[in-house]
């Protein structure tokens, strides 16, 4: 959001304010480091990060604030472009796991035993063919995932109280694994990334399907009456 003030509202930034967003991110270079769809660039492509004490980080977010209410559009527009690829219907690239290329990872076996390297062989063509079929392509997609499969299950869920209820624990992980670990993450479009942030709902998809199959079925069942519950 700073960086993206900064490069839209240049002249809008109070001498205060220059400085306490200087301290953190360097102004001299931020509003070029800004990339719509990745905040790596503004948090890892400056060395003041290290060692900022606490009152910085206040000064920062007192600068934050003020921009943010002078400026509210440029936030919401930040905030859109950073989130907006869990609403795609984008591949998820399972396939990529090219870490050896960005860090030292010589002490590491990466190769899979030469045994399971068939077996390998057939689900990357598997989930090739599932991925590149119009029919199916939906199935391995970031938006089935990230947006639909957790809109169904948080709206499954509001159909009576005592569904709500058994819900409460569930619901909150499911938001949790949303607010944090996708629409707080750095990126979304990056292979590799987009998988780890969102690889907690794809795992647990078949758990949230099956909860929700339960909680609707014993839904309709108390609304039919106690001799339609005991039925069921």
């Amino acid at each position: 959001m700073t960086a993206r003030y900064v490069s839209e509202h240049p002249d809008d930034v109070t001498p205060e304010e220059y400085e306490a967003i200087d301290d953190l991110l360097g102004m001299d270079t931020l509003a070029g480091r800004y990339v719509y769809d990745d905040a790596d660039y503004v948090k890892f492509f400056t060395d003041r990060l290290d060692g900022a004490t606490t009152q910085q980080y206040a000064a920062w977010a007192r600068a934050w604030l003020a921009e943010g209410l002078r400026h509210p559009a440029s936030y919401v527009d930040a905030t859109g472009a950073m989130v907006a690829p869990w609403f795609t219907f984008d591949e998820i690239d399972m396939t990529f796991w090219g870490w050896g290329e960005q860090y030292d990872l010589s002490y590491v076996d990466s190769n899979p035993p030469d045994a399971l390297l068939p077996a390998r062989v057939f689900l990357e063509e598997r989930y090739a063919a599932l991925s590149e079929n119009p029919l199916t392509c939906v199935l391995v997609s970031t938006g089935l995932f990230a947006t639909l499969l957790p809109a169904f299950f948080l709206t499954s869920m509001a159909c009576d109280r005592q569904t709500r209820r058994h819900a409460l624990v569930p619901v909150a992980v499911i938001a949790l694994s949303v607010v944090l670990g996708m629409w707080l993450g750095p990126t979304a479009t990056f292979p590799g990334n987009g998988v780890r942030y969102l690889f907690p709902l794809v795992t647990t998809a078949p758990l949230m399907v099956s909860f929700c199959r339960s909680e609707l079925i014993g839904a309709r069942a108390r609304a039919m009456g106690p001799q339609a519950t005991l039925s069921c």
